[in-house]
């Protein structure tokens, strides 16, 4: 049921914000250059080195895909390594954004429009029922 892994989802999200804002897990992510967000999303830059960047395209992302792997025992410390997913984007010719965000598959706008629309309808529909059987 779509209302369980929301709620699922949530939980994990405020997990993971509520440990993001401890001091001392705060001290060792500056350490490893993340910054936060306020959303909870932890975001780095990755520089290439010049080798790289007059590469193709994938060779870049490989590069930044196994420069992400050196944090994973950040990731497993803090004990969400799991529950995250990495996001990067390509700033300039040099640089990508690596962004660290919780799983968003069920939170999405659309779908939470969605489920209030179709919960709205169903106790629409009971009303009228109800009504139709002089219940009210």
């Amino acid at each position: 049921m779509y209302l369980i892994k929301l709620i699922r989802q949530i939980k994990i999200w405020k997990k993971i914000n509520k440990i993001l804002k401890e001091p001392d897990v705060k001290l060792n992510i500056e350490e490893a250059g993340f910054r936060v967000d306020w959303i909870g999303r932890m975001y780095t830059v990755i520089h290439l080195p010049e080798e790289v960047v007059s590469s193709h395209q994938t060779i870049q992302q490989a590069y930044v895909l196994n420069a992400l792997r050196q944090f994973d025992s950040l990731f497993l410390r803090l004990g969400f390594a799991d529950a995250v997913s990495p996001e990067f984007k390509q700033i300039d010719n040099e640089n990508y954004l690596l962004i660290i965000c919780p799983d968003y598959d069920t939170f999405a706008w659309y779908k939470v429009l969605g489920f209030i629309a179709f919960c709205t309808g169903i106790i629409y529909a009971i009303i009228k029922i109800l009504q139709w059987c002089n219940v009210f």
